[in-house]
């Protein structure tokens, strides 16, 4: 959501900030608590209309749902959106002079491509295609209806919901855009962090993500990782993996040292500066990871 107002305010765009409609047993009436944790939910794989659209024109978007094969407006396929049609139906309130707050979901939402820039459809720009909201039904498993799960706040009186089977695309998940390449990509690098167990990103796995840019001049990260990110305690790392480790913490550093030079004179960021950097991540100490770092069996009969 930030991205797409400093996206829009520094283009100058006005945003317009679009409420799913939401369905509910027996039309029973949501509070507003309960309404406020299931805006939250969407755009993952359970349920792929977002809870707010926001929009801006001209932003990229990626489509979340399979709904065109034939002319590629399939799940991960960006798109940018350069006009939308409100629900006229619907409610405004202005919240600021270049924020509208639509009550209810966009009648339509016009895509742009340059995989479809021959396309020539009626009644639209060449080059378009127009897609409505669509009602989608919600998972079994986010309303608790599942014994396997546990349902998501707010959600055990939901039904369905209405909106774009679209979604701003200022950041994608590695899932999301698989297959492609950027120019710059900013990675987050940790592990999953549940009530009862931690995972550690894997190395073997790492390709994944790190194969979406382009170049690694063009690669950046989130924060500097830490070495318990990636290493089981009582582990030794081979030579391969320790230098690799010591590249991705170089880099997390050169990627910090050029925000700062970038962004220094913003009036927020004397406010980004004092945050510290999150301590749900678990760290090694450096005395415990003495180890990891010694020469293996393996190191030593290479030398």
């Amino acid at each position: 959501m930030a991205a797409i107002v400093q996206w829009a305010r520094a283009q100058s765009k006005h945003i317009s900030i679009f409420v799913a409609k939401h369905d509910t047993k027996a039309g029973k009436r949501l509070r507003v608590e309960e309404l406020c944790d299931v805006l939250r939910y969407g755009d993952d794989s359970q349920l792929p209309t977002p809870g707010l659209f926001f929009y801006a024109q001209g932003m990229p978007v990626v489509v979340t749902r399979n709904q065109l094969t034939g002319l590629k407006l399939v799940n991960g396929a960006p798109f940018k959106a350069v006009d939308i049609f409100p629900d006229l139906a619907c409610g405004t309130i202005a919240l600021a002079s270049d924020v509208t707050l639509h009550l209810g979901p966009p009648a339509a939402v016009l895509l742009q491509s340059d995989d479809i820039a021959d396309l020539a459809v009626p009644g639209l720009p060449k080059g378009t295609l127009l897609i409505k909201s669509k009602t989608v039904v919600i998972p079994d498993s986010m309303r608790g209806k599942n014994s396997r799960s546990r349902s998501k706040p707010g959600f055990q009186l939901v039904t369905h919901r209405t909106g774009p089977l679209c979604t701003p695309a200022f950041a994608m998940t590695d899932q999301k855009s698989q297959g492609k390449q950027f120019s710059e990509v900013l990675l987050n690098l940790k592990g999953v962090y549940g009530s009862s167990s931690e995972t550690r990103p894997s190395f073997m796995s790492l390709y994944v993500q790190l194969s979406r840019a382009e170049r690694w001049e063009g690669l950046y990260l989130f924060r500097r990782p830490a070495r318990g990110d990636f290493i089981e305690p009582k582990n030794v790392l081979g030579r391969q993996m320790r230098d690799g480790v010591y590249k991705l913490e170089r880099l997390g550093g050169e990627t910090r040292l050029r925000f700062e030079h970038d962004y220094r004179h913003e009036s927020w960021f004397r406010d980004w500066d004092a945050i510290a950097e999150s301590t749900s991540v678990t760290e090694v100490d450096e005395e415990d990871d003495t180890s990891l770092w010694c020469e293996s069996e393996d190191d030593e009969s290479e030398s």
